[in-house]
């Protein structure tokens, strides 16, 4: 049976097309059918929160008992 690991943690300038792309992903659906246009979080450039540490995502490994 799998164990998933959790943690919490701020991103590194490393993950940022990672941000990018889940904020794409997450608000781009469902706010273009009533705004009609991309919503801002979808083309928001996260770099300058990154790199003051304001940005944090939640990480998940899912290992194998065995």
């Amino acid at each position: 049976m799998p164990t998933n690991i959790a943690k919490i943690r701020r991103v590194d300038p490393g993950d940022a097309d990672t941000v990018q792309r889940i904020n794409a992903d997450a608000y781009t659906p469902g706010y273009m059918a009533v705004l009609g246009t991309v919503p801002k979080p979808a083309t928001e450039d996260y770099g300058s929160g990154i790199e003051r540490g304001e940005v944090w995502i939640l990480e998940i490994q899912v290992r194998s008992r065995g």
